[in-house]
């Protein structure tokens, strides 16, 4: 049995692994996700690939930013267009401060 979309999803967040979880909101296939992470194959699909290309480039780069919103296809992907409305969701570790050393200038 495969794991389900949420499953894997949990599974990345608790191993801190950066990925983005991208959902239709608006337009055809409404709740329709696909899960993009670093290193792993997409999961999921929005019901149409040339859809699913794009929305994978643009995960990507707003998992790289730590970003999150929405954006706006056509409905194969196409810019500049409403048709399709996908809230990208960054679920990325958070950063770490590492201190080495301690030197006194008194």
């Amino acid at each position: 049995m495969n794991p389900s979309i949420y499953e894997l999803w949990r599974d990345a967040v608790t191993a801190q692994s950066p990925v983005a979880l991208a959902t239709v909101v608006e337009g055809a296939n409404p709740g329709a996700k696909i899960l993009v992470g670093k290193g792993m194959e997409p999961v999921g699909t929005l019901g149409d690939a040339d859809l699913d290309r794009v929305v994978i480039r643009d995960a990507i780069g707003e998992l790289a930013g730590g970003r999150s919103g929405v954006r706006h296809y056509g409905p194969h992907g196409e810019a500049r267009e409403d048709a399709v409305a996908v809230f990208i969701e960054s679920f990325a570790p958070p950063p770490r401060m590492l201190i080495f050393g301690a030197v006194d200038f008194t």
